[in-house]
């Protein structure tokens, strides 16, 4: 039977192939948990965006509540002005 070196450790063609194989594995594991914490932040930025979008409504919301008060006053004013 033919051996290699792996690390200065004499192995057969086969457990050389059997540790490449869980090289190879980690290495897709690695790839895969990256994946995972990449969409975890995307994940994280949407819902950033998401209660940003939120917090635009009820601002928005709260101008537009201003804004009818206060055409409500100058409808009044104007009325008052009229009858005056």
């Amino acid at each position: 039977m033919h051996f290699h070196m792996v690390n200065d450790v004499e192995v057969s063609p086969l457990k050389e192939f059997i540790i490449e194989q869980a090289l190879y594995d980690v290495e897709i594991s690695l790839g895969v948990l990256r994946l995972i914490r990449d969409f975890a932040m995307l994940s994280k930025g949407l819902l950033s965006l998401c209660e940003l979008m939120q917090e635009l409504e009820r601002e928005t919301h709260a101008m537009e509540m201003q804004a009818k008060a206060i055409e409500e006053k100058v409808k009044k004013a104007a009325n008052e002005a009229s009858w005056a």
